[in-house]
């Protein structure tokens, strides 16, 4: 169905909308800041749907072996997802310093939390190459989650405190990695019950 292919669209406009909402309009990030990191959150947000969204319809293939549909909805936001990647890895290049994620950093050097996060990221962008290059099964597709989620956990500190969301809406970073623990768990399901495991 036509609405199916669009909603990838509607999903990263969401995404946008939310980044927007919460770090500018009710957060305290200037304006001149959204072409870049605003768009890099949305991004990375929107990563982890494609993710989840992929799983979801992997799932459906558990119980329908034949269903076609499901089939290429998982592709798609499989696909959604792999260039979203690219697009989060080249923009995250001008942001990676002190200055914008200063926890990650013992002066101008990475700290312990900021290896951790940049070898996740690391992992995970060569394990969705590794899809997006061959047909590998839902297991490969678990660990790809999994390192998204790794990625993520370094960025936790302000998880517990909702006092410190602006306008209480939750930091992009823990709905991303609900989000992928849900791929995690959903491509792990896959993995031992599907019975086509490389759809």
């Amino acid at each position: 169905m036509r609405y199916r292919k669009a909603m990838p669209i509607v999903v990263l406009l969401f995404c946008l909308a939310y980044a927007t909402l919460r770090y500018i309009v009710f957060g305290d990030v200037a304006l001149e800041q959204w072409p870049v990191f605003i768009v890099n959150k949305s991004v990375s947000f929107f990563i982890a749907a494609c993710m989840a969204a992929s799983a979801f319809y992997s799932l459906n293939l558990k119980k329908e072996p034949q269903d076609q549909q499901s089939a290429n909805c998982s592709a798609r936001y499989g696909r959604w997802a792999w260039h979203a990647l690219i697009l989060h890895i080249l923009l995250s290049i001008g942001l990676l310093n002190p200055a914008y994620f200063a926890k990650f950093y013992d002066g101008q050097k990475l700290n312990l939390l900021g290896n951790i996060m940049l070898l996740a990221g690391a992992l995970g962008s060569y394990a969705f190459y590794r899809l997006q290059t061959e047909r590998l099964n839902n297991l490969i597709k678990a660990l790809a989650s999994l390192a998204l989620l790794a990625h993520l956990l370094p960025m936790s500190s302000s998880w517990a405190s909702p006092d410190q969301w602006p306008a209480y809406f939750p930091p992009i970073s823990m709905l991303s990695a609900l989000l992928a623990a849900y791929a995690m768990l959903g491509f792990g399901r896959c993995a031992v019950f599907c019975r086509n495991p490389k759809s």
